[in-house]
């Protein structure tokens, strides 16, 4: 009963790794579409305005977007997103190594059943330590479809790993 407990959690884990890669894909992405829309509209606004001044209200328009978002940049989530994304994600991809290496010897029947349900509880509380150093708050993004992508992550490694055990 134990080893079973052990791999649902040993999966749960796999999938938070997933969702967490892509979370922080999904905010580098956002991120980067910022700087790069505060990069052309800076440089760009002014120079098209002078050539096209038929369409003055457009570029003026556009350059006062970029001045509001550029003043509120500090504001938005996606630097401190970033930061905790990325360290609790070093964090569970160094717990998910030590998990599959227990795996490995839950599954050879190296550990009776109170070892197992200690391993068990270390993981549960490791890998809740790790959610709260980096969002003490709880606010990790919600993504459905993140989530389901990442669910087929994991059940795509799974299935080439140990396609046995499912």
């Amino acid at each position: 009963m134990s080893q079973e407990h052990y791999w649902k959690e040993f999966y749960r884990l796999k999938v938070h790794v997933c969702y967490m890669e892509l979370q922080l894909g999904s905010t580098e992405s956002t991120d980067r579409a910022l700087k790069i829309f505060l990069a052309i509209t800076s440089s760009a606004s002014i120079g098209g305005w002078a050539i096209w001044k038929d369409l003055a209200s457009v570029w003026g328009a556009i350059i006062a977007a970029s001045q509001v978002v550029n003043s509120t940049r500090q504001y938005f989530p996606y630097k401190e997103r970033l930061r905790a994304l990325s360290g609790l994600l070093n964090d569970l991809d160094e717990l998910l190594i030590q998990v599959e290496s227990r795996w490995l010897d839950i599954s050879g029947g190296l550990l009776s059943e109170a070892e197992i349900r200690k391993a068990l509880d270390d993981l549960r509380v490791r890998k809740l330590k790790a959610f709260k150093k980096y969002f003490p708050d709880n606010m990790i993004p919600d993504n459905g479809r993140l989530f389901q992508k990442a669910e087929e992550k994991a059940l795509e490694y799974f299935d080439n790993f140990y396609p046995a055990e499912q």
